[in-house]
């Protein structure tokens, strides 16, 4: 089938946005339905990809478009089908990174559902018998039975692809495996309705050569939302979470091992708790509480003594399924009991607050890692950190932008040099004559004596907070 035919059925009720009669005569050999902002290891050649666009903010609009045109430019995608119930209408960055990187751009209404795109691709492909070979009736009524007996989610999905002949999987949105196939050769996707947010999304997974009618597997995907929607809330700290005594009372409540120790980990993004909850679930066995703090703070509580190099390695999977979030999160040393959680928040605040510093990407840091003056300088609100700068260096900040002096540079290489006099000069290519002036003109303007370690420690920590 190719893409020109897709666009001259009446019953879908597609528009073409940009596109050549080149691109149009494409022929599509399957279809992929995404909204992860890099799709392209999921993407094959010829797939016609349809996208709800939930993945486009228009606070990072253009780059996020251009990374997401560009990766099916590179799988070799037959078109990008757009749906418009997201944001009304296809975003102009999308339509302009197609123009781009000549990649088809057709829009989805509202009203038409991508199911219909995906089955009229499958039917033209294996012919009306495409039409009979939807989940068999007996297949629905044990699968009914399952989820009345409250069967666990491995029986439902063997159960299920029994009937077609094809091994399979149900994964979260980081790959951890929740049932089936322990691993499978260039799988194809179909998402599972019932999460929340893109940390906690679950996929169905089968073999993309396998000859599976598209029917089938919608329906054994509702089959497995129903499945989780039925689950029980897990145990969270939840609302109860107002204060840090609150936090104590709750984890006491909430079946975690006791006594400790604990660990508590800190994240302080929009479903946050989502992000600790996928990431904690890799762990070991290792049992957890999480929730939300009044001021949109995630916190997980973890049973144990050590789980930072585990989550290293989950990070960069849990960061992929929202690259435009940063995730910075911190990680407490082991409380021993309840009674030191409170201690054990700061500390993965103050972690947290680490990560965050002079960095744009993702990760985690542990308290047992500030081990320096600049780690723990940068744990420190940006508002304390620029009031003690200015309080100590503000003669030389003000003297410096009328001068040519350059004492803060001076003194930044002094320290550096470790109070060397022949050192510096040799670094900034001056006499040590100068070096000397400068200095002495940095104790005066500041009141500090440099030759006092902690009036060195003082002019050392006013710079590291700038």
């Amino acid at each position: 089938m190719r893409v020109a035919e897709l666009l001259e059925l009446e019953t879908l009720d597609l528009t073409l946005t940009w596109g050549d009669d080149a691109l149009s005569a494409r022929e599509v050999r399957g279809v992929t339905v995404t909204d992860l902002e890099d799709p392209r290891r999921f993407v094959r050649p010829g797939d016609l990809v349809l996208s709800g666009l939930v993945w486009w903010t228009p606070e990072h609009g253009r780059a996020k478009a251009e990374r997401f045109v560009a990766a099916l430019r590179e799988a070799g995608a037959a078109a990008l089908f757009a749906g418009e119930e997201t944001h009304g209408s296809v975003p102009a960055a999308v339509a302009d990174a197609c123009r781009e990187h000549g990649v088809l751009l057709a829009r989805v209404p509202a009203h038409t559902d991508f199911r219909a795109i995906t089955d009229a691709v499958y039917l033209r492909q294996w012919g009306d018998v495409g039409r009979l070979q939807a989940l068999p009736s007996d297949t629905h009524r044990d699968l009914d039975r399952l989820l009345a007996e409250g069967a666990p989610l491995g029986e439902l999905l063997d159960r299920a692809l029994a009937s077609l002949g094809v091994a399979g999987q149900v994964v979260t949105a980081t790959g951890r495996v929740l049932a089936g196939a322990s691993a499978l050769e260039n799988p194809r996707e179909l998402p599972i309705e019932g999460g929340s947010s893109r940390y906690d999304a679950w996929r169905l997974r089968t073999p993309a050569e396998a000859p599976v009618p598209p029917r089938a597997l919608h329906e054994i995907a509702a089959v497995l939302g129903r499945y989780r929607a039925g689950l029980p809330a897990g145990r969270v700290l939840g609302d109860r979470l107002v204060s840090d005594v609150d936090a104590r009372l709750a984890v006491e409540d909430s079946g975690l091992p006791g006594p400790g120790p604990y660990l508590v980990l800190s994240l302080a993004v929009e479903d946050g708790v989502d992000a600790l909850d996928e990431a904690l679930a890799w762990l070991s066995g290792k049992p957890f509480v999480s929730g939300m703090l009044p001021r949109g703070e995630a916190v997980a509580v973890v049973s144990g003594v050590d789980c930072l190099a585990e989550l290293a390695s989950v990070w960069p999977k849990l960061h992929a399924c929202a690259p435009d979030v940063p995730l910075h999160a911190g990680l407490s040393a082991p409380a021993q009991d309840v009674v030191d959680l409170p201690g054990a928040l700061d500390q993965a605040r103050h972690a947290a607050a680490v990560a965050r510093h002079g960095t744009t990407g993702s990760r985690i840091v542990a308290a047992g890692e500030v081990t320096a003056l600049a780690g723990l300088l940068a744990g420190l609100p940006a508002a304390v950190r620029a009031a003690y700068r200015a309080e100590v260096l503000g003669p030389l900040l003000r003297h410096d932008a009328s001068s040519p002096a350059l004492l803060l540079d001076t003194l930044e290489n002094f320290l550096s040099c470790n109070g060397s006099w022949t050192r510096t000069a040799e670094v900034m290519h001056v006499h040590v004559n100068t070096v000397h002036y400068r200095i002495e003109r940095v104790e005066r303007l500041t009141g500090r004596d440099l030759s006092r370690l902690d009036h060195r420690l003082d002019l050392r920590a006013a710079l590291l907070c700038g």
